[in-house]
């Protein structure tokens, strides 16, 4: 994989270090591998409870998702743990 010039797939975690507001903010997925990305989202919020999504991340692309549109998403602060299976980079946007 590296000689190929792609990330070495392993499992990939991101975790945000304070609270998100769902309202103004988007996370914005970029995945460099030429191999798709499966990327799952598990959103926390203050009172321990918590919804998963799992979103594809086609290769050598760009997926943004905001987190006001989830079906069953967050409605106040959040914490945001990311998991992919290739290496991605997230960017929070407001």
């Amino acid at each position: 994989e590296y000689r190929a010039g792609m990330q070495a797939r392993a499992r990939f975690q991101f975790r945000t270090r304070g609270e998100i507001d769902p309202e103004p903010t988007s996370l914005v997925m970029q995945n460099r591998n030429d191999q798709a990305a499966l990327v799952w989202l598990r959103l926390v919020d203050r009172r321990g409870l918590w919804s998963a999504t799992a979103v594809h991340v086609p290769a050598r692309s760009t997926r943004e998702i905001t987190f006001s549109d989830f079906a069953n998403g967050p409605r106040e602060p959040f914490v945001l743990h990311i998991h992919s299976d290739v290496l991605i980079y997230p960017r929070l946007s407001r």
